[in-house]
């Protein structure tokens, strides 16, 4: 999963205060923009990747995933997980946070951590984005993508991933990443094989602005 020549290959640190990071020193902050994350060779973290495979059925966790604000930063910043699973917020930081989901098909979810405190479970029933931030601290953000495939992956630090376990057939594979939008491509797989997919992505209308396209979506 590659990014298209000629793009950035990173965003501008992110613009944080002294004052907005209190009770945390500025100099404790990584100041990366995670929304455009790429490694060697021009890989993208943090694409989800799926598999469309008819009645194929995810099968849901017993406990809830994690998402963790540590040093005002959501960790991980892009979860993959199937509907129906349940997500808890943590908050590591010495002061408060303030959870503020955005979802059109799983509803909003608002709620103030104290330090060191969790939040009940968020339930994701149906397959979307879920933009996620923190009111206090507003360039903390992350993205909850609920899939009803299993056949699903999330690319590592270098562009990378792997999904198992598909019959031969031909396939239709799905790529998103928040800022660059989405692509389609087809895939064939055969027996005894794995079948090597390279994505190039690029923003919709030539270069990025700040943390979202220009045309304003995300």
């Amino acid at each position: 999963m590659t990014l298209a020549e000629g793009e950035p290959t990173e965003l501008a640190p992110l613009k944080i205060s002294a004052d907005q990071c209190k009770p945390l020193d500025l100099s404790l902050l990584d100041l990366t923009d995670p929304t455009l994350l790429v490694g060697a060779e021009r890989g993208l973290r943090d694409v989800v990747v799926q598999v469309e495979v008819p009645d194929a059925r995810v099968t849901v966790p017993d406990e809830p995933f994690v998402v963790t604000s540590e040093r005002w930063r959501f960790e991980p910043h892009v979860t993959l997980l199937p509907i129906g699973s349940r997500v808890q917020f943590h908050n590591a930081d010495p002061g408060s946070i303030h959870v503020h989901t955005f979802a059109q098909k799983n509803g909003e979810f608002h709620r103030t951590l104290g330090a060191g405190t969790s939040s009940v479970d968020y339930a994701l029933k149906s397959p979307e984005a879920v933009f996620v931030k923190d009111d206090i601290h507003p360039w903390t953000s992350a993205t909850l993508f609920a899939t009803d495939t299993p056949f699903a992956a999330r690319t590592d630090a270098e562009g990378k991933f792997a999904i198992a376990g598909l019959p031969p057939g031909e396939y239709t594979v799905t790529v998103w990443h928040e800022l660059l939008g989405t692509a389609r491509e087809s895939a064939r797989i055969v027996v005894d094989q794995s079948t090597a997919l390279d994505f190039v992505l690029r923003p919709r209308k030539g270069r990025l602005d700040g943390r979202r396209r220009v045309d304003g979506t995300r």
